[in-house]
């Protein structure tokens, strides 16, 4: 199998009808054995041989075009996954916040705070749940954030994705 056949496939929401909304890309890089042996020769940085799914977001800034000079990227640990699992699973009502995730990171010498946060929304016309998936980054003077409505049968899909992710970026 080459290396192009065992990569995950790009899962991505799109909703930038009407110039409205944003995009959420999903990409996962799976566990790699060779890098926990150079990882751990070195023997501080074990925890990046971890895979991790990643999330680009990026607004809408016209019909079906993205600003992709200012998005927003995310990654999810295997914790990380499992709140967003343990969150979406509870439907608490419109309005709710299932899911909250805060990470800092340094880059060029700025403090960024980054967060991922999943609230309920309204039922469609069939009766099901909607979700709204907000990514948000704050640093120095500038906060930027991504606001994405999602289906339920999105949401039931990255749910899939996620749990298929907890074991490939650990390796089980």
């Amino acid at each position: 199998m080459s290396d192009f056949d065992s990569r995950p496939l790009r899962y991505a929401i799109y909703k930038g009808m009407k110039g409205k909304n944003g995009v959420l890309q999903f990409d996962m890089k799976p566990f790699e054995p060779a890098n926990i042996e150079q990882e751990m020769s070195a023997g501080a940085k074990r925890k990046a041989a971890k895979g991790a799914v990643f999330i680009d977001a990026a607004k809408a800034v016209g019909e079906n075009v993205y600003d992709y000079k200012n998005d927003i990227k995310f990654a999810m640990s295997e914790t990380d996954l499992g709140q967003f699992l343990i969150g979406t699973k509870m439907l608490l009502g419109e309005g709710t916040e299932l899911v909250s995730l805060y990470h800092k990171i340094e880059r060029n010498n700025i403090k960024l705070s980054k967060s991922l946060k999943v609230k309920q929304g309204r039922e469609d016309q069939k009766g099901l749940p909607t979700f709204m998936i907000t990514l948000t980054e704050k640093g120095g003077d500038e906060e930027k954030f991504v606001t994405v409505p999602v289906s339920a049968s999105e949401m039931l899909i990255l749910r899939e994705l996620f749990t298929k992710a907890v074991t490939r970026i650990l390796g089980w």
